[in-house]
C-alpha cells in the first residue's frame, strides 16, 4: 500500500494521486525524446508511427499508472540513446550532461537499471572505439564521472543498510548451502 504522510493535511488529494502526478511529465518527454531519437535515425513518419507504438507497449501501459520508478528508469534509458546516438555528430555539452544525468538518475531510480546501462554503454564504447577512438576515449570518461557520482549518491544507503541488506531480496529465504 502506499503510506501516507502530513503531506495530505495540507494538499486534500489522495497520496496515491499524489505519486501519479509526476508521471506525466515523464511520460510526455519519454514520448517526445523517443520520437526524437527515431527521426535522427529514420524519418519523422517511422519516429510518429514507433512513438504512438511505444504508447501501447506493455511497459508503458503497466509503468504509466504505478507510483514508481519504472516509468522514470525507461525515460532516462531512451534520454540515454538519445544522448549517445546524438554524440556520432559531435560531442556537444549538453549531450554529455544528457548522458551523465540519464546514468547518475536512472540508476538511482531503479537500481536495476545498470542491467540496461551497462551492455548500452559497452556497445556504444565498441562502437566509438572502432569510429573514433577520441569519442569512446571521451565516452568512458562521461561514464566514469557518471560512476563516482552513482557511487556517492547510493554511499548513505550502502553506509545505513549495509551490503548485505542492499544487495538481497528481505521478503525472500536465505538458503543454507550445509
Amino acid at each position: 500500500g502506499v503510506q501516507t504522510c502530513a503531506l495530505p493535511i495540507f494538499i486534500p488529494v489522495s497520496p496515491s494521486i499524489l505519486l501519479r502526478i509526476p508521471l506525466i511529465p515523464a511520460f510526455i518527454l519519454t514520448f517526445f525524446v523517443y520520437y526524437r531519437y527515431v527521426k535522427s535515425i529514420y524519418d519523422e513518419k517511422t519516429g510518429l508511427i514507433s512513438s504512438f507504438l511505444l504508447i501501447f507497449t506493455y511497459s508503458f501501459l503497466e509503468y504509466n499508472h504505478l507510483g514508481r520508478g519504472y516509468l522514470f528508469a525507461l525515460m532516462f534509458g531512451i534520454v540515454l540513446l538519445y544522448a549517445l546516438n546524438q554524440i556520432k555528430s559531435g560531442f556537444r555539452k549538453r549531450y554529455q550532461y544528457a548522458i551523465i544525468t540519464s546514468l547518475v538518475l536512472g540508476t538511482y531510480t531503479v537500481p536495476s537499471f545498470i542491467y540496461f546501462l551497462i551492455p548500452v554503454l559497452l556497445f556504444y564504447l565498441l562502437f566509438y572505439y572502432k569510429k573514433d577512438s577520441e569519442k569512446a576515449w571521451l565516452l568512458f570518461k562521461i561514464s566514469f564521472t557518471a560512476g563516482i557520482l552513482i557511487f556517492i549518491l547510493y554511499t548513505p544507503i550502502l553506509l545505513v543498510s549495509g551490503n548485505y541488506n542492499f544487495m538481497r531480496d528481505r521478503k525472500s529465504t536465505r538458503l543454507n548451502s550445509s
